[in-house]
C-alpha cells in the first residue's frame, strides 16, 4: 500500500469517527445543555482555590527565573526556562477568569518562541511582560475579559512585532 492510499484510509477513518461522534452528540438522551454548563461552572467554582494556588506557584516560579536570568532573554536556553511558567499561566488564566492574563501570557509565549528561534530580547522587554502579567493577575481583572486593557495588549503586540512580523 502506497502513502497516498494510507492517507486516504486515514482520512476516511477520521471522517467516519467525526460522523459517529457527531451522531452520538446529537442523539437523544444524556443531559440538558443548561444542566451540563451549570455542573461545569459548579465544578470550576470548587476548583477555583486550587487554580488560584497554581497561578501563585507559577508566578513564584516566573519571578525566580527572571531573577536568575538577570540580563533578559538572550538565548534559546533562557527562553526555554522562561517559557514553562509563562505557558502555565497562559493555559490556566482564562479558566480562572483572567482572560487578560491569558492574552498577555500568549503574547509573551510568542515572543519567547521567537527567542528560541534565534531572536534576542533585553531585560526591559522581559520586565515589561512580567509587569503586565502581575497587573493582569489582580482580582479586579478577573472576569472582565480585555475590557479596559486594550492599549496594554496593543502595546505588547507592538513589542512582539519587533521580533515576529504580524500575520497578514
Amino acid at each position: 500500500m502506497n502513502n497516498a492510499q494510507k492517507q486516504k484510509e486515514k482520512a476516511a477513518g477520521l471522517k467516519s469517527f467525526a460522523c459517529a461522534f457527531g451522531a452520538m452528540a446529537r442523539a437523544p438522551g444524556g443531559i440538558e445543555r443548561e444542566h451540563a454548563v451549570g455542573a461545569a461552572e459548579t465544578t470550576l467554582a470548587g476548583m477555583r482555590s486550587s487554580i488560584d494556588e497554581y497561578i501563585a506557584l507559577e508566578f513564584d516560579r516566573l519571578n525566580r527565573v527572571v531573577a536568575a536570568l538577570g540580563n533578559g532573554c538572550s538565548s534559546p536556553a533562557d527562553a526555554d526556562t522562561l517559557y514553562r511558567p509563562v505557558c502555565g499561566l497562559r493555559d490556566v488564566g482564562s479558566t480562572a477568569g483572567f482572560e487578560l492574563l491569558t492574552e498577555i501570557a500568549r503574547n509573551f509565549c510568542d515572543l519567547l518562541e521567537a527567542v528560541q528561534a534565534g531572536a534576542q530580547c533585553g531585560q526591559d522587554v522581559v520586565d515589561c511582560h512580567v509587569a503586565a502579567l502581575h497587573v493582569a493577575r489582580q482580582e479586579c481583572h478577573r472576569g472582565t475579559g480585555l475590557k479596559g486593557a486594550e492599549e496594554l495588549v496593543a502595546g505588547l503586540k507592538t513589542i512582539l512585532h519587533r521580533f515576529v512580523p504580524p500575520e497578514s
